[in-house]
């Protein structure tokens, strides 16, 4: 009986892994109206930046020097949280000095602010790749409503994952040159300034939540292929809380939205490729682990509690020793991550909505 639902268990998760490979991404949401590219003629970037001090003045040159490259009209805007990052910010087209109510309010006021056709958001750590990205946000605006990338980081962490994620986003049926997907990141969103809907303040992923905001309108969500982010990898207790941090986000946007995914090819392909991971994916994975602890006891115990404890330490930086099977070792570790996530929700609804539980570390 073991060994059944320890097979059970690692087949229902593996099923989370490979239907995403082998499913067809359908594009059924072709958005309201083709809008040609000669009406969009200006692009605003947006950066809601908190404690970035350190990096905020390189980023913000890196996109001015894009947008002029381009010869795209536009302007850099920062909405700095605190004092350091403002005061960092000078070379900006404009800033805008907000209290800290968290990263949707920085946005909304970033949106607000901006006055072109395009807005981009991004992030202050990032730097956005190729150089003409100006000219492919318009291009892809022809047949999308809201544009996303891929992202990477430098060095080999979370590799596997990685690359994982940019071969379902990149999938597409026949030549198509912008895939539909859901699967957005907050390090490049793109899209028609008059699209945009305020994020609500609370909200956890607000990447997330303005995706399905798009898709409810019936409006198409799509990635860039080409566009990717390149940022530096956070110090491993800084990437855990950010990972904790997305997994409880997409829990609380998307299990409330299950009823609409459902009803469009690109929204069953995310509750595939996402929602069954966090949920039915990872509870399979720990079924799978407490069982084959009872295989061949003592030592079923000791090879898969200890394995998994090793892969979830080392994610942490608990422990230091590096070793070729990282890449898988991260993965192992990631399924711990919804867990802590599920928590966060918990005790965020009995502190009545208060930030619980993360705090950032100054960049």
């Amino acid at each position: 009986m073991v060994v059944i639902v320890c097979a059970a268990g690692a087949f229902i998760f593996g099923l989370g892994v490979v239907m995403p490979l082998v499913l067809p991404k359908s594009d059924d949401q072709q958005g309201i109206q083709r809008v040609e590219n000669d009406l969009l003629k200006s692009v605003d970037v947006v950066i809601a930046a908190y404690l970035e001090a350190s990096v905020i003045e390189s980023t913000v040159r890196s996109l001015k020097s894009q947008l002029a490259t381009s010869r795209i009209p536009g302007k850099v805007i920062v909405v700095a949280s605190d004092d350091a990052t403002y005061c960092a910010a000078a070379c900006a087209d404009q800033r805008i000095r907000v209290p800290r109510n968290g990263k949707p309010s920085a946005i909304n006021a970033g949106v607000a602010a901006a006055q072109a056709d395009v807005v981009v958001l991004t992030d202050a750590n990032c730097v956005i790749r190729p150089d003409d990205w100006p000219s492919q946000v318009m291009k892809g605006l022809e047949s999308a409503r809201l544009l996303t990338g891929n992202k990477r980081e430098r060095g080999a962490r979370e590799r596997l994952f990685w690359l994982y994620e940019q071969a379902l986003k990149s999938k597409a049926k026949g030549s198509e040159a912008f895939p539909p997907t859901l699967a957005v990141i907050g390090e490049f969103l793109a899209f028609r300034r008059s699209d945009y809907r305020p994020i609500a303040p609370l909200t956890l992923a607000d990447d997330l939540a303005l995706a399905l905001d798009f898709h409810k309108r019936d409006l198409r969500v799509a990635t860039v292929p080409s566009i990717y982010t390149l940022e530096d990898p956070a110090p491993p207790a800084e990437q855990w809380e950010r990972r904790v941090r997305i997994a409880s986000g997409l829990l609380s946007e998307a299990l409330p939205s299950i009823p609409d995914l459902a009803r469009s090819g690109v929204g069953r392909f995310y509750l595939v490729h996402k929602v069954y991971r966090v949920t039915v994916g990872v509870t399979a994975f720990w079924i799978a682990v407490v069982a084959s602890a009872f295989l061949l006891p003592p030592y079923g115990a000791v090879v898969a509690i200890g394995t998994v404890a090793w892969a979830v330490l080392r994610y942490r930086g608990v422990i230091g020793v590096r070793s070729p099977i990282d890449s898988a070792l991260d993965v192992i570790a990631m399924q711990a991550i919804p867990l802590a996530g599920f928590a966060r929700l918990i005790r965020r609804k009995f502190t009545k909505g208060t930030r619980a539980g993360w705090t950032k570390a100054p960049r």
